[in-house]
């Protein structure tokens, strides 16, 4: 629908999206205007306002893509000044401006109350004043005052995903009668801008998966190469632990694999009693002062431990700082060598709890759940070890109770054959 009234004309054709499709005649009535509190409903809706920040556009600098457009409807059109025209929830800026001097900030952006293109993006069609000092609501409007605006044709720039962000428009500071072919250039450069602007779109979306795979990948090597270190970390492990049979070289194979996979300023291998539910030290390693705190061999109950609890709840233990609560009696004497935080893991075979792994450091919060997870998969290789030191020696104890026995009968029967003689 066409109206004119006055020298004023505004085309409200539905169709807007056809380039090709002419306005309508010159001669129906005016169309009434909306509301203000429809218009900033329409301009605030959230979805479309939401569309528009996407674009990565509002508050850009110019771009010679944008600019190529304003400039060639400035020249095919004779007019002063063609616009991209973003419309916010609290103002309009301008991507673009056909100006031959860049302009200041304060020049790329006006209120909304300065604003013709709202209305063109509130309507979703072209708006086309051929005398704003003449129309009943845009005469109203500071900028016919203020920067001279009295003839404008805008067209919205509605993306594919229906939301109206804006206007391409012209604006001329004299009455301008556009006609038919100049509203169609308008379209056409409307249909660019906005064929820029969802390329822009889809370009900072590939941006986007491309820096999410990107991100994918990384984390992924990284995982692979954390889980290629643990492994060999365990293989390191077990080569050094698998031919031990005695404790001392144990200890010291299984606390020089240990070290070279986490840090540690003390560690200790603790061994279970089941028999008498007792705990015993059966290494140590790092700096231990002289005499020790807690010697090789030292033993201490089952209640009020690190290591019952860990026996009780069958779950390692991450301590940042040994100094607060819980208190166990491991921590009392750990923090007087200047032990402040640890991580402790049970060790256990065929659901069998063998005993516990612990490093310690000076420096509080030193360990994390990482941590916990490696000292686990070692106490694991090490607990193997123990089994297979407990079993060897198990063995060597048979044999000698067996060689024992066997000395024993064999002067029994030397002792009978003697008294045989002397009967």
């Amino acid at each position: 629908m066409t109206a004119s009234g006055g020298g004023a004309t505004i085309s409200a054709d539905r169709s807007s999206r056809d380039p090709d499709r002419p306005l309508r005649g010159d001669r129906a009535e005016p169309r009434s205007e909306p509301h203000d509190a429809t218009l900033a409903n329409a301009v605030r809706n959230p979805e479309r306002l939401d569309a528009l920040r996407r674009t990565g556009l509002l508050d850009s600098p110019p771009e010679e893509a944008f600019d190529r457009l304003t400039h060639l409807a400035s020249t095919l059109l004779g007019v002063p000044a063609a616009f991209v025209s973003l419309v916010a929830d609290d103002r309009q800026f301008f991507k673009s401006q056909s100006r031959p001097a860049e302009p200041e900030r304060s020049a790329r952006q006006t209120p909304l109350s300065h604003s013709f293109c709202k209305h063109a993006v509130e309507s979703r069609e072209p708006l086309i004043v051929a005398d704003a000092r003449l129309h009943p609501v845009l005469r109203h409007n500071p900028a016919v005052a203020e920067s001279g605006v009295i003839a404008y044709a805008g067209i919205p720039l509605i993306t594919s995903e229906g939301h109206a962000l804006g206007t391409f428009c012209v604006v001329d500071r004299r009455p301008h009668a556009w006609t038919q072919d100049e509203i169609r250039v308008l379209r056409v450069l409307a249909r660019s801008t906005i064929s820029e602007i969802e390329l822009r779109r889809l370009a900072r979306g590939l941006d986007a998966l491309s820096s999410k795979l990107r991100s994918l990948v990384e984390t992924r090597t990284v995982e692979l190469r954390t889980a290629e270190a643990r492994q060999r970390v365990l293989l390191d492990v077990n080569n050094a632990v698998v031919t031990c049979l005695d404790r001392d070289s144990l200890f010291e194979a299984a606390a020089a694999a240990l070290r070279r996979a986490i840090p540690f300023d003390r560690a200790g291998l603790v061994l279970h009693d089941p028999a008498r539910d007792v705990f015993t030290v059966l290494g140590v390693a790092g700096p231990v002062p002289s005499p020790p705190i807690i010697p090789l061999g030292t033993e201490w109950p089952h209640e009020g431990s690190r290591s019952g609890w860990m026996l009780d709840h069958g779950l390692p233990m991450l301590t940042a700082d040994l100094r607060e609560p819980p208190e166990f009696f491991e921590n009392t004497h750990l923090v007087r060598e200047g032990i402040l935080s640890a991580a402790s893991v049970p060790m256990a075979v065929k659901g069998r709890f063998l005993g516990t792994l612990n490093v310690g450091s000076r420096v509080p919060g030193r360990y994390d759940e990482s941590d916990v997870s490696l000292l686990l998969a070692i106490g694991e290789q090490i607990a193997l070890a123990i089994e297979n030191l407990l079993a060897y020696e198990e063995i060597a104890s048979l044999k000698s109770r067996l060689e024992e026995e066997k000395l024993y009968l064999q002067e029994e029967v030397r002792a009978e054959s003697a008294f045989g003689d002397v009967v």
